[in-house]
Protein backbone atom coordinates (compact mmCIF):
# COMPACT_ATOMS: atom_id res chain seq x y z
CA UNK A 1 0.00 0.00 0.00
CA UNK A 2 3.11 2.43 1.36
CA UNK A 3 4.69 1.64 -2.20
CA UNK A 4 1.62 2.37 -4.39
CA UNK A 5 1.10 5.51 -2.45
CA UNK A 6 4.91 6.70 -3.34
CA UNK A 7 4.08 5.41 -6.80
CA UNK A 8 1.53 8.14 -6.96
CA UNK A 9 3.18 11.12 -5.29
CA UNK A 10 6.22 10.49 -8.24
CA UNK A 11 4.06 10.57 -11.12
CA UNK A 12 1.85 13.20 -9.83
CA UNK A 13 4.99 15.37 -9.25
CA UNK A 14 6.08 14.23 -12.53
CA UNK A 15 2.84 15.63 -14.63
CA UNK A 16 2.98 18.74 -12.90
CA UNK A 17 6.52 19.59 -13.73
CA UNK A 18 5.42 18.32 -17.10
CA UNK A 19 2.83 20.86 -16.89
CA UNK A 20 4.28 23.60 -15.65
CA UNK A 21 7.45 23.44 -18.34
CA UNK A 22 4.48 23.29 -20.82
CA UNK A 23 2.93 26.53 -19.60
CA UNK A 24 6.20 28.25 -19.67
CA UNK A 25 6.58 27.52 -23.13
CA UNK A 26 3.06 29.11 -23.85
CA UNK A 27 4.34 32.79 -22.91
CA UNK A 28 4.99 35.00 -25.66
CA UNK A 29 8.18 36.74 -26.69
CA UNK A 30 8.91 39.92 -24.25
CA UNK A 31 10.81 41.54 -27.01
CA UNK A 32 8.38 41.23 -29.84
CA UNK A 33 6.38 43.69 -30.98
CA UNK A 34 3.00 44.75 -29.16
CA UNK A 35 0.06 42.29 -30.56
CA UNK A 36 -2.58 43.66 -32.86
CA UNK A 37 -4.69 41.11 -33.10
CA UNK A 38 -7.26 43.15 -32.19
CA UNK A 39 -7.21 45.25 -35.37
CA UNK A 40 -7.04 42.14 -37.51
CA UNK A 41 -9.87 41.77 -39.43
CA UNK A 42 -11.02 37.54 -39.77
CA UNK A 43 -9.17 35.52 -42.14
CA UNK A 44 -10.35 34.53 -45.13
CA UNK A 45 -10.96 30.96 -46.27
CA UNK A 46 -8.57 32.34 -49.34
CA UNK A 47 -6.56 32.86 -46.88
CA UNK A 48 -6.11 29.82 -44.35
CA UNK A 49 -3.49 27.48 -44.91
CA UNK A 50 -4.92 23.71 -45.29
CA UNK A 51 -3.43 21.26 -42.71
CA UNK A 52 -4.71 17.81 -42.54
CA UNK A 53 -5.17 16.02 -39.01
CA UNK A 54 -5.81 12.10 -38.54
CA UNK A 55 -7.34 11.48 -35.04
CA UNK A 56 -8.82 7.98 -33.75
CA UNK A 57 -11.72 7.54 -32.53
CA UNK A 58 -11.59 8.05 -28.72
CA UNK A 59 -11.96 10.54 -26.31
CA UNK A 60 -8.43 11.44 -26.47
CA UNK A 61 -9.25 13.32 -29.19
CA UNK A 62 -11.81 15.30 -27.91
CA UNK A 63 -10.18 18.88 -27.72
CA UNK A 64 -9.55 18.67 -31.66
CA UNK A 65 -13.00 18.70 -32.11
CA UNK A 66 -13.87 21.44 -29.66
CA UNK A 67 -10.90 23.73 -30.93
CA UNK A 68 -12.46 23.24 -34.57
CA UNK A 69 -16.35 24.00 -33.22
CA UNK A 70 -14.76 26.99 -31.26
CA UNK A 71 -13.06 28.57 -34.06
CA UNK A 72 -9.74 28.39 -33.20
CA UNK A 73 -7.82 27.05 -35.42
CA UNK A 74 -9.56 29.65 -37.80
CA UNK A 75 -8.25 32.10 -35.41
CA UNK A 76 -4.96 30.85 -36.03
CA UNK A 77 -4.88 30.95 -39.98
CA UNK A 78 -5.64 27.24 -39.95
CA UNK A 79 -8.09 25.66 -42.83
CA UNK A 80 -8.64 21.93 -40.66
CA UNK A 81 -9.87 18.82 -42.12
CA UNK A 82 -10.21 16.06 -39.87
CA UNK A 83 -9.69 12.29 -41.29
CA UNK A 84 -11.03 9.14 -38.97
CA UNK A 85 -8.36 6.00 -38.47
CA UNK A 86 -9.17 2.93 -37.05
CA UNK A 87 -6.00 2.06 -35.52
CA UNK A 88 -2.50 4.26 -35.40
CA UNK A 89 -1.26 1.77 -37.93
CA UNK A 90 -3.44 3.11 -40.82
CA UNK A 91 -2.65 6.73 -39.87
CA UNK A 92 1.05 6.02 -39.81
CA UNK A 93 0.54 4.82 -43.15
CA UNK A 94 -1.22 7.97 -44.49
CA UNK A 95 1.55 10.36 -42.50
CA UNK A 96 3.68 8.34 -45.02
CA UNK A 97 2.03 8.71 -47.90
CA UNK A 98 1.75 12.58 -47.27
CA UNK A 99 -2.06 12.29 -47.24
CA UNK A 100 -2.13 13.63 -43.85
CA UNK A 101 0.15 16.51 -42.17
CA UNK A 102 -0.23 15.43 -38.84
CA UNK A 103 -2.07 12.91 -36.30
CA UNK A 104 -2.52 12.24 -32.77
CA UNK A 105 -1.56 8.91 -33.19
CA UNK A 106 0.96 6.08 -31.27
CA UNK A 107 3.56 4.86 -33.55
CA UNK A 108 4.07 1.42 -33.52
CA UNK A 109 7.68 0.26 -32.08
Amino acid sequence: MEKNSSNFLIVLAIVAIAMALIAGCTGTDKTAAPSTSAQVPATSAAQLTPLNVGYLPNNGHALIFIAKEKGFFEKEGLDVKLFQFQNSAEGTNAILAKKIDVGGLALPR
